[in-house]
C-alpha cells in the first residue's frame, strides 16, 4: 500500500489498519516527513480485508474507510 503526499510538507507518526488489528510495515522509520508528490511504499500484514487507515500526523490524524 502506498501513501502519497498531497500537501507541501507533512511528518507521519503512524499508520494503524483496522484499529491495530493489521501492521503496515515499511523500511523508513517514524517519524517519517513527506513533502508533495512524496510516496511511502510499504506491506500489510494480514489476512483480514482492509476496512480502515488511520494515519496520524503533525496536521491531525487522517481516517480513510473503505466502507
Amino acid at each position: 500500500m502506498d501513501i502519497i503526499c498531497t500537501v507541501d510538507n507533512i511528518t507521519i507518526y503512524d499508520v494503524i489498519i483496522n484499529r491495530g488489528n493489521m501492521k503496515y510495515s515499511s523500511f523508513e522509520k517514524y517519524p517519517f516527513s513527506m513533502k508533495f508528490g512524496n510516496k511511502l511504499h510499504g506491506t500489510i500484514n494480514g489476512k483480514d480485508e482492509l476496512l480502515e487507515v488511520k494515519i496520524l500526523t503533525d496536521q491531525g490524524i487522517g481516517t480513510f474507510t473503505t466502507f
